[in-house]
């Protein structure tokens, strides 16, 4: 097959929208922190069934004991281990309404503040943050949930200010850096996201997994702009310095390669690399199997893929 040029393939396949598509999942889940404190008593990697008998101890003490902070907020920090947002968010709420002690409370803020972003409620969440932000004013992890919130509300002017306050502050931030770059990235402005991104590279050699998702961004910025040679490269290394703990970057960086090597004209390796995207993150490579077959010109195939369900952008019926 022959390979396409750059304005054709850029064309056929719509980049700038497909690409915002292909990673605003990642970018919204990587800009979550990892909080420094260790909620006490709330085990991780337990068994399904360990989890669940904990949790039904815990509804039962705080059924017997409404009254106790302690309790709905270990109920709360469980509920948000197990990814059960909405109760989470009711449990912290009651904790802090129940006054913890301080270091709970910043705890409690915390995990409300991500329950509310990881339900899209996004709004909410800049409340909780905002409200962190006064009661812990020396604390940065609330304007870093601030910053990201109102990313996902497209508001991108205050999350670049808070992100450049925390950089104003310390121009080692880490965390800063790499979700600065994406939402560089978000508002199409690759060049100021490839120097945050590349600045957080040489910052990140003792931090594997924000280093993968730094490289995976730079790759996303090539890919963009046509680079594709460069993209896979950047792609590659991302897979490389993926920790085995850390399997979304892994799963980003096959499918921006995918991506890049159909950029190049090389469908087969394309298809070949989303496998190994499926086999990093269990996910429906159906979408981007049709793209792909779309961009090769295959419109039977990215007819079959798409599961008759239209993609946006696209008017890929044969």
């Amino acid at each position: 097959m022959k390979k396409m040029t750059l304005p054709t393939y850029l064309t056929l396949c719509k980049s700038v929208l497909i690409a915002l598509v292909l990673v605003v999942t990642f970018c919204s889940s990587a800009c979550v922190p990892k909080s420094n404190l260790t909620p006490p008593n709330v085990k991780k990697n337990v068994s399904p069934r360990k989890r669940s008998t904990r949790m039904e101890d815990l509804r039962r003490a705080a059924k017997e004991k409404p009254k106790d902070p302690d309790i709905w907020y270990l109920l709360g920090i469980a509920y948000y281990e197990s990814r059960d947002y909405r109760p989470a968010a009711v449990s912290l709420e009651k904790a802090i309404s129940l006054h913890l002690s301080k270091d709970k409370a910043r705890e409690a803020y915390d995990k409300l503040g991500w329950s509310y972003y990881k339900m899209k409620e996004y709004r909410r969440a800049v409340h909780v943050f905002e409200k962190a932000m006064d009661l812990f004013p020396n604390w940065e992890a609330p304007m870093i949930g601030r910053a990201c919130a109102n990313r996902q509300q497209r508001k991108y002017a205050e999350s670049l200010a808070d992100f450049g306050g925390l950089l104003a502050a310390d121009p080692a931030n880490l965390l800063a850096l790499d979700n600065r770059g994406w939402t560089y990235y978000l508002m199409h402005r690759y060049e100021k996201a490839l120097v945050d991104f590349q600045r957080a590279e040489e910052l990140s050699n003792n931090n594997a997994a924000l280093r993968s998702n730094v490289l995976n961004g730079q790759g996303w910025c090539h890919y963009m702009k046509g680079n594709f040679k460069t993209a896979v490269k950047k792609f590659n290394e991302a897979a490389e310095t993926t920790p085995r703990e850390y399997p979304y970057g892994r799963w980003d960086a096959y499918r921006g390669m995918a991506f890049a090597q159909a950029g190049l004209g090389n469908f087969e390796f394309s298809y070949n690399l989303i496998s190994k995207a499926q086999t990093a993150l269990t996910y429906d490579p159906n979408h981007d199997l049709a793209l792909l077959h779309y961009i090769a010109g295959n419109k039977k195939a990215a007819w079959h893929y798409l599961g008759q369900e239209g993609y946006i952008g696209l008017a890929i019926q044969p």
